[in-house]
């Protein structure tokens, strides 16, 4: 057994060789893989759809909030009918706006965006597909979340940035529930708030080849006169990459003993 492996070994050492020699010494190294796919692979009557790799958020003209701005805020009214009280919440981060002040929320501490603020920023998301399980991860500050298909949510469940998310497919959309999130987050860079009870529906499904449509229903009768839904886009990015962020390392949103938020523009 010993002596047929260092036979192998030896053969594809020669082999090599010879198809280097046979190249020629100035030749180029030739990649053996087969060339990337410039689109995910498309859907099929007998499979589910890929989507894994990185992909971009595509700024919404009509959805004026799809733009990050890591905390700092918009002067914008309010795209959800508010219950009274979380009302006056949004009302006081656009009175800090209007008078200069940058708004104070999670992600300017190097918090975890959470969900769905995840989803709506600019910073670009891989995503990977294993069975039972599609996992996202953004750029920013490497948070991820899981969405599990045909799970049963648990019965001890804790509230998290990402929550618990339950996924199941309609054809080739991907149809995701997501419960238990923190009521200390927010939506979106503009600070919009929510409660414990915000329940997301999210619809996934790829509208043209490289091009996904991402829905997002938000139902929370605590917080929200009614519900809430927003539609974005992803573009697929088959040369991209997820780069290491670490917002600690570069928090450029300092929070003083106020609760203000300032902005380092110098390194």
């Amino acid at each position: 057994m010993q002596m047929a492996r260092i036979s192998t070994a030896l053969y594809a050492v020669l082999f090599t060789g010879a198809v280097l020699a046979a190249a020629g010494p100035d030749a180029p190294l030739q990649d053996a893989r087969p060339p990337r796919a410039q689109v995910p692979p498309p859907y099929s009557a007998t499979q589910f759809p890929d989507w894994s790799g990185v992909w971009s958020k595509v700024p919404s003209p009509e959805v004026p909030f799809d733009s990050d701005t890591k905390g700092l805020g918009t002067r914008a009214p309010s795209p959800i009918s508010y219950q009274p009280e979380y009302a006056a919440r949004y009302e006081a981060l656009q009175e800090k706006v209007r008078q200069g002040i940058p708004i104070s929320i999670p992600a300017t501490e190097c918090l975890p965006l959470g969900m769905p603020y995840m989803i709506y920023t600019l910073y670009p998301m891989q995503v990977m597909m294993t069975p039972g399980m599609v996992t996202m991860i953004t750029e920013y500050g490497g948070f991820y979340r899981n969405i599990y298909v045909d799970r049963p949510v648990p019965e001890d469940l804790s509230p998290s940035y990402a929550g618990f998310s339950q996924g199941h497919w309609e054809g080739d959309t991907l149809v995701v529930k997501t419960i238990g999130l923190r009521d200390d987050n927010v939506i979106d860079a503009n600070g919009l708030p929510h409660s414990d009870q915000l329940t997301l529906t999210e619809r996934y499904r790829e509208i043209s080849p490289g091009r996904l449509e991402v829905s997002i229903t938000m139902d929370d009768p605590k917080a929200f006169a009614k519900p809430y839904t927003r539609v974005t886009q992803w573009k697929f990015e088959p040369d991209w990459v997820i780069n290491e962020y670490v917002c600690l390392e570069n928090n450029r949103n300092p929070v003083d003993a106020h609760g203000n938020t300032g902005v380092v523009l110098t390194n």
